[in-house]
């Protein structure tokens, strides 16, 4: 019999966010394909924890300040103690706080084998912390980039060799595809008329996702044209008041944050993606196993997902005409929306499902197990 893998997780939080919905959906599956899991945590908030309780794991706490305190280095040891007692196979970081804090420890102070992530572009964090981030990933054994775009990065930004890296698209889950085609109109709490033809984008309020841009680029398009603005964030006060004085508070309409789960793409004619850095978005995955277009900015792995012209329209980031108009197009061609939004679930189904990619971590974990074994 194959011997059964007992891998740890080492998250920053249970918050909403891509790289912490791509993790649970991770761990639900594995627990599925016989995985022993642990979770250690170093925030104990968000509301993605009563996924991990539900599976009936252990979960240890880690809490940290920053990464400098003497309490920091008690934690740290005391995390790499508690692996190397357990009998972890492969500890596997999923974010940056998490590289940064753990893998020093992981390597120095346990005898596992150490899995990292790097799920962000090129501008999320501030050079202190991708400092940080390249030091501490030279102790890990495998580092994992969620898009080609991101594993170049890894390659040529933080000098990672090459025999390192490993490539790997986050996935979607097979209730995502069986919603593929419908359309929904039951808005929660906005009134959109039942002819509206709706734009959708699924992201954080923040300065990355530039929201300016969309909403600025609807005001160019025709009334019949509405925004649905979905997730929460610092930017939200500054978007609402652009969006009153632009005289478009009756077409653009913000939802904040939805469940994780709730395919909120279904609602969309077209998914829409402003971003000026990414890595790779589950926002735009997702909106492809739903059979819908997207519209996008070129930038990191929103290139690997969207082929321009065939599943979707990718426009230069900060480019308003292009955005305006390539809005403008897919949402006056219902025939067009409809052959992007099958070509994209096409891909979505052979590049994106729960069980490719699944199975290629596991692969991956085999892997070093092996290697440590030998």
């Amino acid at each position: 019999m194959e011997r059964r893998l007992h891998i740890a997780f080492v998250l920053d939080s249970f918050r909403i966010g891509g790289t912490e919905i791509n993790a649970v959906r991770t761990a639900e599956q594995l627990c599925a394909e016989g995985v022993r899991l642990t979770v250690f945590y170093l925030s104990d908030d968000g509301a993605l924890r009563d996924r991990y309780e539900a599976l009936d794991i252990e979960m240890h706490h880690a809490p940290i300040r920053n990464f400098y305190s003497p309490a920091t280095f008690r934690q740290g040891f005391r995390l790499a103690a508690m692996i190397r007692k357990a009998g972890i196979d492969i500890a596997h970081t999923h974010d940056m706080y998490t590289n940064v804090f753990a893998l020093p420890y992981l390597r120095l102070a346990s005898d596992c084998m150490v899995l990292a992530s790097r799920r962000w572009g090129k501008s999320v964090f501030p050079a202190s912390l991708n400092f940080l981030n390249r030091f501490a990933l030279r102790f890990a054994h495998r580092v994992l980039g969620n898009s080609n775009a991101v594993s170049d990065l890894l390659a040529d930004v933080d000098h990672v060799p090459a025999e390192k890296i490993v490539t790997l698209p986050n996935f979607v889950d097979d209730d995502v595809f069986a919603s593929a085609g419908e359309v929904m109109k039951d808005w929660p709490g906005v009134t959109i008329p039942a002819d509206a033809i709706v734009a959708g984008v699924v992201a954080r309020l923040e300065p990355v996702k530039n929201h300016k841009l969309v909403i600025r680029a609807i005001a160019d398009t025709p009334d019949t044209v509405h925004l649905v603005v979905v997730g929460d964030g610092s930017e939200r006060p500054k978007l609402e008041s652009l969006v009153r004085k632009l005289g478009l508070d009756n077409r653009i309409h913000f939802l904040g944050e939805v469940p994780a789960g709730s395919k909120i793409q279904r609602h969309f004619d077209v998914c829409v993606l402003s971003s000026h850095d990414e890595g790779f978005p589950n926002s735009i995955v997702e909106a492809m196993a739903m059979g819908k277009p997207v519209i996008a900015t070129a930038v990191g792995g929103v290139v690997d997902a969207v082929e321009d012209g065939e599943t979707g329209v990718l426009v230069e980031p900060g480019n308003h005409s292009a955005m305006s108009d390539a809005i403008r197009s897919l949402c006056e061609n219902a025939e067009l929306r409809n052959k992007m939004g099958m070509a994209g679930l096409s891909i979505a189904q052979e590049r994106y499902s729960r069980a490719a990619v699944i199975s290629a971590l596991m692969n991956i974990y085999r892997q070093m197990s092996a290697e440590s074994r030998g």
